[in-house]
């Protein structure tokens, strides 16, 4: 399905290269919220409860390449039945 991706043609960006981005860079983010939350800076449910909110985001599109057995862009082939679960 198609997700819209603000700001990707400026960045000379892919609309899959965008969406595996953005998601590093939240994830990158949240777990230096958790450490900063473990460090008593702040509570630590917040980045907790932002990082759920990721997790409902991203997990619908893991689970269409699961379920669709799609590859990943950089990964090699792999062989049928002997490299899949």
């Amino acid at each position: 399905w198609q997700v819209p991706a603000p700001g990707a043609d400026a960045l000379d960006l892919s609309e899959e290269d965008f969406h595996v981005l953005w998601s590093g860079v939240a994830e990158i983010g949240g777990g230096l919220l958790l450490i900063l939350g473990g460090l008593q800076s702040f509570p630590v449910q917040i980045p907790a409860f932002l990082l759920y909110f990721l997790t409902l985001a991203v997990s619908p599109a893991n689970i269409y390449m699961f379920t669709h057995d799609k590859p990943l862009a950089m990964a090699p082939p792999l062989r049928y039945p002997d490299d899949h679960i």
